[in-house]
């Protein structure tokens, strides 16, 4: 007995400094970590918190599903794209459903040095290949905030950060580069689907460093485009065109926009032209300098051409035969001329 009260007393004595703590509250976020599944026809996402949330994905339903690793992320992510809307947590409805999991670098080795050699072996050529695979892409702000554009094989997509952006590439019927200018550094591209009763869909703020690249893809993408120096007003543009879509393209369509490119080109070119015009007065005593040049050429040519015939009488001469038989003749009679004043002065 008295050894258990003694214990009794210690305890008591060990927990005098232990203070009860308040009951702890869960953060419940909304990105739950749990459980995906694939099925026979689709997958299904089972919460961990209780058997009645889950959701489900039929394979018919989905029209595009990507695969993006942690490639400049810390997060691996599986991003579906479904055909018609699901409701999905608070009953809303949505198409693009994500399944995403953190990732994190191994930076130490457990297993020995022969595994860390085998990943970490060609660090340098590993992120050079990324580098590669991500020159395709173009950082700009469909919504708010900045980020990091993909196109895929169907689509252009942005899976990181959300809001999350798909555009499949076989809905848009045009595209349009705004504010293209000698010395902006930034542009924006609008793009407008075969479905006029959407609204046109804006990606501002590119980096006028990768206009070549965005033009590029576009044309390898089959995807008409033009470009113009300013914001066009889109709304009443689509209203336009939905109003009688038949007399817009009667009209000339989506020429009109080729044309401001046009024209815009024309204007420079105007520019350059008008640098070059002269007035009137110089236009007048340029041509009375021409008119003394002209005269002055023709007086040379005068002379040349009377130098050029006393040229050519002279060498129009006798051959070189007929010449000696001259000479000969000119000295007999010389000779003759000398030896009869010989006699004349004899005979005086």
């Amino acid at each position: 007995m008295k050894r258990d009260v003694v214990k009794k007393e210690q305890e008591k004595k060990d927990m005098e400094d232990v203070v009860e703590q308040d009951k702890l509250v869960e953060i419940r976020s909304k990105r739950v970590p749990g459980k995906l599944e694939i099925h026979q026809n689709g997958i299904r996402y089972q919460s961990p918190l209780s058997t009645q949330q889950r959701v489900d994905i039929l394979f018919s339903n989905v029209r595009h599903l990507f695969f993006q690793p942690c490639q400049h992320e810390l997060i691996v992510v599986i991003h579906i794209h479904l055909k018609d809307p699901i409701i999905v947590g608070n009953k809303k409805k949505t198409k693009d459903v994500q399944f995403y999991r953190e990732a994190t670098d191994i930076q130490f080795d457990e297993t020995g040095n022969r595994r860390r050699k085998y990943r970490y072996g060609d660090e340098d050529e590993f992120e050079q290949e990324q580098e590669e695979r991500r020159q395709l892409g173009f950082h700009g702000v469909p919504f708010r905030s900045n980020v990091f554009i993909q196109p895929t094989t169907d689509c252009l997509i942005q899976v990181v950060e959300p809001p999350f952006m798909v555009l499949t590439l076989e809905d848009i019927e045009i595209a349009h580069l705004e504010r293209v200018q000698f010395g902006l550094k930034n542009f924006d591209l609008v793009f407008v689907f075969k479905d006029y009763s959407r609204a046109p869909y804006h990606i501002n703020t590119i980096p006028m460093e990768q206009i070549e690249d965005v033009k590029d893809w576009l044309d390898n993408s089959d995807i008409l485009y033009s470009e113009g120096p300013l914001n066009l007003s889109w709304p009443t543009i689509m209203k336009t065109v939905t109003a009688d879509p038949h007399q817009f393209f009667q009209d000339g369509g989506w020429s009109f926009l080729q044309q401001e490119s046009d024209d815009e080109g024309g204007s420079d070119e105007e520019d350059e032209e008008s640098a070059f015009e002269i007035d009137d007065d110089d236009l007048d005593a340029a041509s009375e300098s021409s008119e003394e040049d002209s005269d002055y050429g023709s007086n040379v040519s005068d002379e040349d051409d009377e130098d050029e015939a006393e040229l050519s009488d002279d060498d129009e001469g006798d051959d070189w035969d007929e010449m000696e038989e001259k000479a000969k003749k000119r000295d007999r009679e010389s000779g003759l001329d000398d030896e009869d004043r010989g006699r004349k002065k004899r005979k005086h």
